[in-house]
């Protein structure tokens, strides 16, 4: 199960390295309440990205609540991979995730309230690199974006001690967003699918070099 990357939950991962950046789908499961005229509320919880649609519709089904709307959205994801485990990183509330993000820095001074780290450099994104500095250039408020982003519900970093968790590869670049129906306490929730407008080009352009 993926989970919010912290130091004290994945040391390992934080004192390894990079060895290889891929890109990938997280399925993203997050809860509408048709609460006013139609207007969906929808949160960001601990344990809503996952690695497959099986494991998201799980998830929903175990959560599910009578009058809750489940919704099930396909992202690309960038993974970094390490001896300690993987890492993978996406963005929510945007259409283009990872967009202002630039494997070399943008400016040579750390982020507001930042520090740059002990051997600091100016791309992570590289063979060898600390998984640290990797993980702290994600920070929405790092060096390494053009501008600072959101500092909630934006920027995802998950992670898994498996260095090899397999992610489902990006074959194309239509996203697919599933809305969950109810047919009753005792089946299955239902699902309809729509397409999104969500693009991959950024986490492709990101993952190139490793190709």
């Amino acid at each position: 199960m993926l989970q919010t990357l912290t130091k004290n939950a994945f040391p390992e991962i934080i004192s390894s390295t990079l060895y290889a950046v891929d890109a990938g789908v997280l399925h993203y499961v997050y809860v509408g309440r048709n609460a006013w005229h139609s207007i969906w509320v929808t949160l960001y919880s601990e344990g809503c990205m996952h690695l497959s649609l099986e494991s998201a519709k799980q998830y929903a089904e175990r959560n599910r609540t009578q009058g809750s709307v489940f919704n099930i959205k396909e992202l690309p994801c960038l993974i970094l991979r390490s001896e300690g485990g993987s890492v993978f990183v996406t963005q929510i509330n945007t259409q283009h995730p990872l967009k202002d993000y630039l494997a070399t820095a943008v400016r040579s001074e750390p982020g507001r309230n930042l520090v740059l780290i002990e051997n600091a450099r100016n791309c992570y994104l590289e063979k060898g690199a600390q998984m640290q500095g990797a993980v702290l250039s994600f920070a929405w408020n790092s060096r390494f974006w053009e501008k600072d982003q959101p500092s909630n519900n934006s920027v995802i970093v998950v992670a898994s001690n498996d260095p090899e968790e397999k992610a489902q590869r990006i074959l194309s670049q239509e996203f697919q967003l599933r809305v969950s129906r109810s047919y009753g306490r005792n089946y299955l929730l239902g699902w309809r699918e729509m397409q999104t407008k969500i693009s991959a080009e950024s986490v492709v352009r990101l993952a190139a070099p490793f190709a």
